[in-house]
């Protein structure tokens, strides 16, 4: 081989493969500098055989890159006769008729020809993209194979790069931004008898075939030129109905339907309205369609532009985790329906059809195909790129209500609240869950024996138990931190995030009840889900027989409660890099239905064993952790900060659900 093959690297709890791309081939490679694959296992000597299996694809690969670029030099020295040969100008063509030359008959036969050539011309240019599209493309093309690589492993034998690459996704995008925009307007120009943005192509068309554009204008207003002129823009008003009729199939082209299950409409015959009559769209005959709701204005903005004035009014108060799913939903919204001006949406045409692509889109992507647009995405798992991705599973009828269209619903409301449409499109579509009542509980409860596995036999709390904790046992102080934030969350059932931000001044007490206050704070980022959220957790006696009160008061009782914890990242959350390490751990333990069991099942847990108890009202449930309840009723007697019950009567609630038996012996574990 012309390497030594790299030793095997671990990453997180699997091995990877890293090579640095030889200095020759940096420009097939550009704009990476290195090679880098998972290899699939967490075996060292399983890796170490993988690694010889991929160093002996590179290696032909590489040869196989160099022995092109060979070619291709070879071809640049060509005999310089052979290229002016080929610059040699072409013989000149023959003069243009006269516009006015043109009759009836031929005026038909053009007219016929035009749709075809229209197409041709199209995939033409969606065939045969710029030069420059040429390092996008072969971008793309690399992260495929990655990709493809990183599904099937070291079976994946890797691809010689195509002759030609196909046009990128960024080029058809454009492609299908520029025939979005002409279908947009085309109707209004047939209804204002706009000929304008026909012209160029109308010319264009005309020299194919051998015909001048009639004289402008200002240069022969003799009567004769007066009636050519009419006539060609009757002509033009003809070819560009055809043209909206084309770009339509095109555009369904780009979205994957098939040539041969498309009808080409009839020709649109719109009658053309007298030029300078000041006539009325109804009495022009405006193409349907065709209305105000399509013409972006002060009073019609896109939606982007309204989606970008209700984050700005909304501020502060849209935490950064909500921030970011409105802004996922609203590109997917766009790039599937388009940035159209707010009056024009149709419930059937744009959000059901939103709705029925989330349907068709699998769960969890891979990051180089999440970040295409979701047309893109669709077609190409619909034509076979990616067979892994066909079976995978789709979106749940649940997140698709709770968020895409939940959020996208919200924007169309702030446009109704401010009189910008007069109806929500969005109202009344949900998607239909195709899944059991149990399948659509998309988080467990832990039960009894998952308990026993976490706080009895695994690694967090044991140091020679199951699951795998990583490099937890190397800090002592983040090992008392995870213990104890598990600890809170079986016995207080809290949110996490809830517990990741709580202060040790948090921990306090009032009416001889120990207690966590779980907050909002907008000076420190601070946030609750909701105001019922704010609200006094008791202590369960069991968390102060473990002594978590001197874990609390550690560090004179400043700072964070669970101080190792990361800051704020992206999406805002003390809590992500625990969360992380906790779906690595819980994976590890192999529970029962381990797919649908989170940190959120602590709070379920709560709640189901509070139910179990059959001692505790369900108001009190709520009100331990912060349901907002409905009512009337539900405002009556509350406390001067807003709360329905005292804390001895909450304690009380509280001792009545027993975890015992699954934190038996812990003592030991609860101290440095």
């Amino acid at each position: 081989m012309s390497f030594k093959t790299p030793t095997p690297f671990l990453r997180g709890r699997t091995y990877y493969f890293r090579l640095r791309v030889p200095q020759d081939l940096l420009p097939v490679y550009d704009p990476k500098k290195e090679l880098t694959f998972s290899l699939k296992t967490r075996d060292f000597h399983q890796a170490l055989e993988n690694a010889r299996l991929r160093a002996i694809q590179l290696d032909q690969e590489f040869r196989e890159h160099r022995r092109r670029l060979a070619e291709q030099q070879e071809q640049a020295l060509a005999p310089a006769a052979a290229i002016a040969a080929l610059a040699a100008p072409s013989p000149a063509t023959a003069p243009l008729r006269p516009f006015a030359e043109m009759d009836e008959q031929e005026q038909e036969r053009l007219l016929a020809l035009y749709p075809d050539e229209s197409l041709k011309a199209a995939l033409e240019a969606l065939n045969t993209p710029p030069a420059e599209d040429e390092a996008q493309a072969r971008k793309e093309w690399q992260e495929q194979q990655e990709l493809m690589q990183e599904l099937e492993g070291p079976s994946c034998m890797p691809k010689e790069p195509p002759l030609f690459f196909p046009p990128s996704a960024r080029y058809k995008e454009r492609l299908r931004r520029d025939a979005s925009l002409f279908i947009e307007a085309a109707p209004l120009c047939l209804r204002d008898g706009d000929v304008s943005p026909m012209l160029g192509m109308a010319e264009a068309f005309l020299a194919r075939h051998g015909y001048a554009m009639p004289p402008a204008s200002g240069e022969d207003d003799s009567p004769q030129a007066a009636a050519v002129r009419s006539r060609f823009r009757k002509i033009c008003h003809q070819l560009l109905a055809e043209e909206w009729q084309v770009k339509k199939l095109f555009l369904a082209h780009l979205d994957g339907e098939a040539w041969a299950s498309m009808r080409q409409p009839a020709l649109v015959t719109a009658p053309l309205p007298p030029h300078g009559t000041g006539q009325s769209p109804a009495q022009a005959g405006a193409v349907p369609g065709g209305d105000a709701s399509t013409q972006e204005g002060p009073d019609n903005p896109r939606f982007s532009k309204v989606c970008e004035a209700y984050i700005r009014e909304k501020g502060a108060g849209l935490a950064p985790s909500s921030l970011l799913s409105v802004q996922l939903a609203v590109r997917r919204f766009i790039e599937q329906a388009g940035d159209l001006p707010i009056k024009a949406y149709r419930k059937r045409e744009h959000i059901i059809r939103y709705k029925d692509a989330l349907l068709a889109l699998p769960k969890n992507l891979p990051a180089p195909l999440a970040k295409l647009p979701m047309p893109t995405v669709l077609e190409r798992i619909r034509k076979g790129a990616f067979p892994h991705l066909q079976q995978a599973p789709k979106l749940s009828a649940r997140t698709i209500n709770e968020k895409y269209l939940a959020f996208v619903q919200v924007v169309f409301s702030y446009a109704v609240n401010n009189g910008l449409v007069e109806v929500n499109p969005c109202t009344g579509v949900r998607a239909a869950s195709n899944t059991t009542e149990l399948e659509d509980v998309s988080v467990l409860p832990f039960s009894k024996e998952d308990l026993s596995v976490i706080f009895q036999r695994s690694g967090l709390y044991h140091p020679h138990g199951c699951g795998a904790v990583g490099r937890l046992y190397a800090s002592k102080t983040k090992l008392l931190d995870y213990r104890w934030l598990v600890l809170l969350a079986l016995y207080t059932g809290a949110r996490i995030e809830e517990l990741a931000q709580l202060d040790r001044q948090d921990v306090r007490q009032e009416a001889g009840v120990w207690f966590i206050h779980i907050r909002a704070e907008m000076a420190t980022g601070r946030r609750v889900k909701n105001r019922a959220s704010i609200r006094k957790v008791p202590l369960h006696s069991r968390l102060l027989e473990l002594d978590f009160l001197d874990f609390a008061r550690q560090g004179e009782g400043t700072g964070k409660l669970f101080s190792l914890l990361s800051d704020k990242q992206d999406g805002g959350k003390r809590s992500n890099a625990f969360s992380q390490w906790w779906r690595r751990f819980l994976a590890s333990l192999d529970l029962e239905n381990g797919d649908r069991k989170h940190f959120h099942s602590f709070r379920h847990t709560f709640t189901r064993e509070g139910r179990n108890s059959g001692q505790i009202a369900p108001e009190l449930l709520d009100a331990l952790q912060g349901h907002a309840q409905q009512g009337v009723s539900a405002n009556y007697g509350r406390d001067e900060e807003g709360k329905q019950y005292a804390l001895p009567v909450l304690q009380e609630a509280l001792e009545k659900i027993d975890f015992s038996d699954v934190t038996q012996g812990l003592e030991s574990s609860m101290m440095l």
